[in-house]
């Protein structure tokens, strides 16, 4: 990573040690308490399980196994229909496209401090939180003025989901309908075959465990550092690919934990390399 990508980073980070954010918080949240509260599913799911990779790519939409996507757009955009066609058919051409507006579209914004970014959300016609079954996955998400598209991701340890569990919990302003349209894009891990034998072995009722919240949402705004970590992803997605193909779990290992625990520690993991990364 060089070292102006580091250097966003840790601005990035700083931000949200500025003085005053409980303050923030709870403004966000009294406000939110004043808004119209709907909820939908995703419009549109994806699951890729194979993906043609080029060498030394740092198009930052190229996939991570072991990951997911949530991506939400400006309405009216037809750019997540070219996403999901991109993933659904190994499109990297497009995905490169779509990496350049992203990148076009935050390459002279300045990081914005925590005042602005909640003054953002407070201005906004609806911010959403995301949330599979009743694990809140990440809170406070809404597209920055002047973006086309945003997306958050989640660790992902290959284990059961029931897509229709997955949650859009919308707060639109009185008298503000917005919608953002959404795709969400799950990629599994590549697992041992006693890997898959403990999470397949997680009851249907607490699959919720195979999905971990986003290492970048500390209970306010994600907006933050969605606007800045778009542009900051590229020049690290490759090695946190690499990093997060080499989780694995011994049998020992799996054998004193069980199917439960095994299950949260392949998450936990991945969660790790994320954070590490600053995503």
């Amino acid at each position: 990573m060089d070292r102006e990508k580091r250097s966003r980073r840790a601005q990035v980070h700083a931000v949200f040690d500025e003085p005053g954010l409980g303050r923030h918080i709870a403004a966000i949240r009294t406000d939110q308490g004043r808004r119209v509260a709907t909820s939908r599913v995703p419009d549109r799911v994806v699951t890729v399980t194979e993906f043609p990779r080029k060498r030394r790519s740092v198009n930052t939409l190229t996939p991570i196994e072991g990951s997911i996507m949530l991506f939400w757009a400006r309405p009216g955009s037809d750019i997540l229909g070219r996403l999901e066609e991109a993933y659904e058919r190994g499109d990297q051409k497009t995905l490169q496209e779509v990496d350049e507006i992203i990148a076009g579209q935050l390459v002279d914004e300045p990081i914005p401090t925590m005042e602005a970014a909640s003054a953002a959300v407070l201005s906004s016609p609806m911010h959403f939180d995301v949330r599979y079954g009743s694990k809140v996955l990440s809170r406070t998400l809404t597209l920055p003025e002047g973006a086309e598209i945003c997306f958050v991701v989640f660790p992902y340890n290959g284990g059961n989901l029931d897509d229709s569990a997955f949650a859009i919990d919308q707060f639109h302003r009185v008298g503000e309908t917005v919608e953002y349209p959404t795709l969400l894009v799950k990629v599994p891990p590549r697992l041992s075959a006693v890997e898959i034998e403990a999470i397949n072995a997680v009851p249907a009722d607490q699959v919720g465990i195979n999905i971990g919240e986003a290492s970048c949402c500390p209970a306010v705004t994600a907006l933050v550092l969605i606007a800045v970590a778009l542009a900051t992803h590229a020049g690290i997605w490759q090695e946190m690919g690499d990093q997060m193909n080499r989780v694995t779990l011994t049998k020992e290992q799996i054998a004193q934990l069980g199917p439960m625990a095994t299950a949260r520690e392949l998450v936990a993991l991945r969660r790790e390399i994320f954070e590490a990364h600053g995503i």
